[in-house]
């Protein structure tokens, strides 16, 4: 057995196959959020000179029997045009939103940043790192995709899956990307998903007000598809 998950051809083990895909830089799929696209019309009261919905506004649709919540992808500032409101194919993605916090301590040689969360979708995560807890200044980092465009200064992130189907977040070392100080904090951002049983919503209702208006109409321009399951191991192994 322990020869068998020494070698990835042969591994039958999640954790095994992940640590060998990783080797070859290749990192697992997490679970993904169903994606839909809406219109969302506004009727003010009053005659604002533009309207925006913040990232992460929630709305709820129901699928096979069930009510998800669903979360708009990025922040929409919608402009007037013959005093209409209107937001058109507007991202919503399947998923409740959650930030996990960290504060860097350098002394602690095995800190980890985990997204502690095994239905975490990676692909809607943002990482951003505040400067300290009085200096509220930030920086956005991103996914490192191209190590040779990579140097000292550079704001990305590195990703792997851990264990229990849990990914956990590593920073560069100040000669292959910046190194976060100590006493920064770091802000891991995404949102907690179900998958492919959410496939199929087609008919969203918003929670609260949008933009600040509880006035609005939402005509649903894609039902939602796209949600799956994590990467299985076998997936894992070919894909690797």
């Amino acid at each position: 057995m322990l020869a068998s998950e020494s070698f990835l051809d042969s591994a039958q083990l999640r954790n095994s196959a992940i640590k060998k895909a990783a080797q070859l830089g290749y990192t697992p799929q997490s679970v993904r959020g169903s994606k839909a696209y809406a219109n969302l019309t506004f009727t003010p009261s009053d005659v604002p000179s533009t309207i925006t919905i913040d990232k992460h506004t929630q709305f709820t649709a129901t699928a096979n029997g069930t009510s998800y919540t669903y979360v708009t992808s990025a922040a929409t500032t919608v402009t007037p045009v013959a005093n209409v409101y209107t937001a058109n194919n507007v991202e919503l993605v399947q998923g409740v939103p959650l930030t996990y916090q960290y504060t860097v301590s350098t002394s602690n040689t095995d800190q980890k940043f985990i997204l502690p969360n095994a239905n975490t979708d990676t692909s809607q995560l943002a990482v951003v790192i505040q400067e300290s807890s009085t200096n509220t200044n930030t920086s956005v980092y991103t996914l490192a995709s191209d190590i040779t465009t990579i140097n000292s200064t550079s704001n990305v992130y590195f990703m792997y899956e851990s264990s229990d189907y849990k990914f956990e977040v590593q920073f560069g070392d100040d000669n292959l990307g910046r190194k976060p100080s100590d006493g920064n904090i770091v802000k891991l951002t995404s949102v907690i998903s179900d998958g492919n049983t959410t496939n199929g919503a087609n008919s969203f209702s918003a929670v609260g007000t949008v933009g600040g208006y509880s006035d609005v109409t939402i005509a649903t321009m894609n039902t939602a598809a796209g949600g799956s399951d994590r990467e299985s191991v076998s997936s894992i192994k070919f894909s690797a």
